[in-house]
């Protein structure tokens, strides 16, 4: 696809209008990527944290084990807390 600069906004020249990456759903598909990666993120803390509490872990002190595993958990909190706030920020961006 050609872009043509010589007119002023975004003018495409053998192409077809919305196909591009900056489309709206191109613009969706970037956020369900973002939104999984963040939740994937957020499984893998918490399956950590759980494995630290419940399983014996040779490289990290037993005393050590449990605090390492809270802060695994409030950071697995963390991402679907943010997780939530960017769908509210694209709702009301987007004017949804």
């Amino acid at each position: 696809m050609v872009e043509d600069f010589r007119q002023d906004g975004p003018h495409t020249i053998g192409g077809t209008a919305g196909a591009g990456p900056r489309s709206a759903q191109g613009k969706r598909q970037r956020r369900q990527a973002m939104v999984a990666g963040i939740y994937l993120s957020a499984a893998m803390m918490a399956l950590f944290g759980a494995s630290l509490l419940t399983l014996q872990q040779g490289f990290i002190p037993a005393g050590d084990a449990k605090g390492v595993a809270l802060l695994c958990f409030a950071l697995a909190a963390v991402d679907v807390a943010l997780v939530q706030y960017l769908k509210r920020t694209w709702r009301r961006r987007d004017g949804l």
